[in-house]
């Protein structure tokens, strides 16, 4: 049974616009290490995809880098 109705939470006010997920220095650091030693397994799984996956990843992939729209870049 759901707590809340559908479009309402216990926080009405909701996430401010523009905050930063809470992801410790410790987390992206045991990421960025785990890619870092696996990069060449990595590469290989990539290539063994089919087409349409790899496209599917790229965009995945993608929301890591680029900004998304009305964010602030800091810039």
């Amino acid at each position: 049974m759901a707590r809340y109705k559908q479009g309402e939470s216990g926080n009405p006010a909701g996430r401010p616009v523009g905050s930063k997920n809470k992801v410790t220095p410790v987390t992206v650091d045991e990421v960025r290490e785990f890619v870092n030693d696996n990069w060449e397994g990595i590469k290989r799984d990539f290539r063994k995809m089919e087409p349409s996956d790899r496209v599917q990843c790229y965009i995945q992939l993608l929301r890591f880098v680029l900004p998304t729209p009305g964010e602030d870049t800091g810039e």
